[in-house]
């Protein structure tokens, strides 16, 4: 319902191009209950990402490094349940061969929206909590998209990610690459798991 009133307030003024998604961004944050933002941090923790995607525009040959939020389910009802209370956010159904079930998927990629998402989300996070907070620094960070001739790309470990025809600061590069590790790792075994996978040992 907050969607379609987001959108019909937005087109009396058709000149403002992010209008829409600020009055559905604000909508969200003030309709959204807390134990509603518990529950999707708990759904992002078990089936979600939290990223810095690389894009390419062929039309001016330039790159940028856009945010998303994703949740992919075989069961429509849970994206669907994303969909209808946190707006301007979508859903892609995925079709996969053979008798495999089709794949749904929750996206949101406006940073307005995504930094309701996440400051809400934060307190209740556990898994994608260092995403969250890795991605947040970055909005407050991130530089002018001056792209200039680039070259190689290496993550923290000399390993090779490929080449850019045109360069990102690299300050913003950085965040990509951490947030790419941190997708690729998961979580860190630390602490109590770290000795409870000890135990395990000795059991085995």
């Amino acid at each position: 319902m907050k969607l379609e009133i987001a959108r019909k307030i937005a087109t009396q003024n058709p000149h403002e191009a992010h209008k829409e998604r600020l009055i559905e961004a604000e909508l969200t944050q003030a309709l959204v209950e807390d134990t509603t933002w518990a529950y999707v941090a708990g759904v992002i923790d078990s089936e979600g990402t939290i990223g810095l995607s690389l894009v390419s525009d062929k039309r001016d040959n330039t790159k940028s490094l856009n945010p998303y939020i994703l949740v992919s389910n075989t069961q429509y009802r849970l994206v669907d349940y994303l969909n209808t209370r946190i707006a301007h956010s979508s859903i892609v159904r995925t079709t996969r061969g053979g008798r495999r079930k089709v794949i749904y998927r929750w996206q949101a990629v406006a940073w307005p929206i995504i930094l309701v998402i996440l400051k809400n989300c934060l307190p209740h996070l556990v898994l994608k909590r260092e995403q969250a907070e890795l991605l947040l620094e970055f909005y407050e960070n991130k530089h002018d998209r001056r792209l200039i001739p680039g070259t190689a790309l290496h993550d923290e470990h000399g390993r090779f990610l490929g080449h850019l025809k045109t360069q990102i600061p690299e300050e913003d590069l950085a965040y990509w690459q951490k947030m790419k590790v941190l997708n690729e790792r998961g979580i860190p075994v630390t602490g109590l798991q770290q000795r409870f996978s000890e135990e395990q040992r000795r059991l085995i």
